[in-house]
């Protein structure tokens, strides 16, 4: 009854639905899309972190204190963008090394996708 059904023509191609094989693929884009937020977000509040030192370094009035705490705040967030980005290359690298691919972390659908068409 089923391929009745399917090879019927205004129904169309019947495809069955993502992560019915072996491999559960429902939980990797929630994964990659989690890490990206994740991102993002460290990537937003390092940027939201260089104008309120900016406006410290700017309203410190010459106070030792004040601009301390500013070149404070500014190498903190280069530090964390650091940190971000090496995580980034670091991915990369264990995706090359035992994978054979530099996105096979970063894009883990991406790679199911071309294994399992």
């Amino acid at each position: 009854m089923i391929k009745l059904l399917a090879d019927n023509a205004w129904i169309g191609n019947i495809q069955p639905p993502i992560g019915s094989g072996n491999y559960d693929t429902a939980l990797l884009p929630f994964i990659n899309n989690l890490f990206k937020l994740v991102f993002v977000g460290f990537g937003l509040y390092a940027l939201v972190n260089f104008v309120l030192a900016a406006f410290n370094y700017i309203n410190a009035g010459g106070e030792a204190k004040n601009i301390e705490k500013a070149k404070k705040m500014i190498s903190q967030s280069v530090v964390g963008l650091l940190l971000l980005s090496v995580s980034f290359i670091f991915a990369g690298v264990i995706g090359a090394v035992f994978f054979g691919n530099w996105n096979f972390i970063l894009d883990p659908v991406a790679q199911i996708n071309n294994i399992h068409p």
